[in-house]
């Protein structure tokens, strides 16, 4: 993966924003570290908190929190760009390299929806913009809502085959 984003009622995050790193993980079975996103988002959620972390050494877990606004439902998309080969199946999605490498990707959730090719949200801030240039990348993430006044939780494991 290149870069990914999580795009929420339909506009990117606020590149000005900070991410506050409010935990550090540092075991041989979990390293990395818990990050307070709320800021980048505005008055669009009531919270964001994202953790990334390698497990066991050997694969990438990605936990996001995200907690609606009570007026509105969130509508969230984790959006990622990859110079892998996509092959979007019914329940993940895997990743093959240029070398035959083969990685999986899944999610759990509530109601996740894969798709597939470039989703590009409202008003693209300069800083940003490189990210939704299609020059040789394919855009591949999934989508899911978040009922006002809510709580949903998504894990994403990418491991290889």
């Amino acid at each position: 993966l290149h870069h990914n984003t999580l795009t929420i009622g339909g506009k990117d995050f606020d590149c000005t924003g900070i991410a506050t790193l409010e935990k550090v993980y540092d075991s041989p079975d979990n390293m990395g570290g818990l990050f307070d996103l709320t800021s980048m988002y505005g008055d669009r959620v009531r919270a964001v908190m994202r953790q990334v972390s390698v497990i066991d050494g050997s694969y990438l877990k990605i936990v996001d929190v995200v907690s609606a606004s009570d007026n509105t439902d969130a509508e969230v998309y984790f959006n990622f760009t990859t110079r892998e080969k996509v092959q979007l199946l019914e329940d993940c999605l895997v990743l093959t390299s240029s070398k035959g490498v083969k990685m999986r990707l899944d999610v759990s959730g509530d109601d996740v929806v894969f798709t597939q090719g470039i989703v590009r949200p409202e008003g693209v801030p300069d800083c940003l913009e490189k990210f939704y240039a299609p020059d040789g990348f394919n855009y591949v993430g999934y989508r899911y809502v978040v009922p006002k006044g809510s709580e949903k939780k998504i894990v994403t494991t990418l491991k290889r085959m």
